[in-house]
């Protein structure tokens, strides 16, 4: 504003053109947008002075307001309205190869269960393990799968249930037959070297729901709790499991718990057996 106050003193003895709009136009594909205004002053027949504003822009132009300033630059050389459209090129060009940004690529349930790192743990672990939740029907069982420390790709699949309803499987993961243990500062974990997963794949499943980490689905208004709807919400949550990690599909199997979870492990076992009989009848 200054500037244009200063220029209007200098040239307040000399003619002058009206206050006139100027447009902004990136191509004819798009619309016409105010760029800014523009007066001209004359001195004499020979001297025009154009004096223009950029919308927008601020201290430096160019960085601000990079299409507007240079079709008010490349019109003023031509002696052309400001209005009229670049002729110039200004589509970026491709990226080369060695720049390119490495594709964005949708993880799998799978891929986003992985847990990489584990916070305490002081020892480099030889498996893959996963945490996530399996769909149960009327709720979502939190899960953690550790993978077979001898032979992931052929020894046998374990679930394990904890016993007493609302017992958090996790008891076992880190305090049984887990691959770890707590340690007396209760922030890191040690090795336990006699886990379950070192001859085997052992997923430990939080059931039922409300246990552990493990959560209803409030719409459902399903709050009973009994074995036969346990056993039914880890039948779903084991096939969804399955969906997830299909490459235990036609493994050996096994349903293992402690205490209470052996009438989960029954009621689950023969549900299975009928889902298989039905199947093959």
């Amino acid at each position: 504003m200054s500037n244009e106050w200063f220029m209007m003193r200098i040239a307040s003895d000399y003619p002058k053109s009206n206050r006139q709009l100027w447009t902004y136009q990136e191509n004819s594909n798009f619309l016409e947008q105010l760029a800014g205004y523009y007066q001209q002053f004359f001195m004499n027949d020979y001297v025009t002075i154009d004096y223009l504003t950029i919308k927008g822009a601020g201290h430096f132009v160019p960085l601000d307001r990079g299409g507007p300033s240079l079709q008010m630059f490349a019109n003023f050389i031509e002696k052309a309205n400001y209005s009229t459209i670049l002729s110039c090129d200004t589509k970026q060009k491709s990226i080369l190869p060695q720049y390119q940004p490495i594709p964005r690529i949708t993880p799998t349930r799978k891929q986003r269960d992985r847990v990489w790192n584990l916070p305490g743990l002081t020892f480099e672990p030889n498996f893959k393990q996963y945490s996530g939740y399996l769909n149960a029907n009327s709720g979502h069982l939190h899960y953690w799968f550790v993978e077979s420390q001898r032979d992931s790709s052929n020894d046998p699949l374990i679930l394990w249930l904890s016993g007493e309803p609302s017992c958090s499987s996790l008891n076992s993961l880190f305090s049984g037959n887990g691959p770890f243990r707590p340690n007396s500062d209760n922030m890191t974990l040690s090795e336990n070297n006699y886990s379950w997963n070192k001859v085997a794949n052992v997923l430990y499943l939080e059931s039922s729901r409300f246990t552990g980490f493990s959560e209803e689905i409030l719409s459902t208004n399903e709050f009973d709790f009994n074995n036969n709807r346990t056993a039914r919400e880890v039948f779903h949550a084991l096939m969804d499991f399955l969906t997830v990690f299909p490459e235990y599909i036609n493994r050996p199997f096994f349903i293992t718990g402690h205490s209470y979870a052996s009438l989960y492990i029954l009621k689950l076992s023969a549900r299975i057996i009928n889902r298989i009989q039905v199947k093959y009848k």
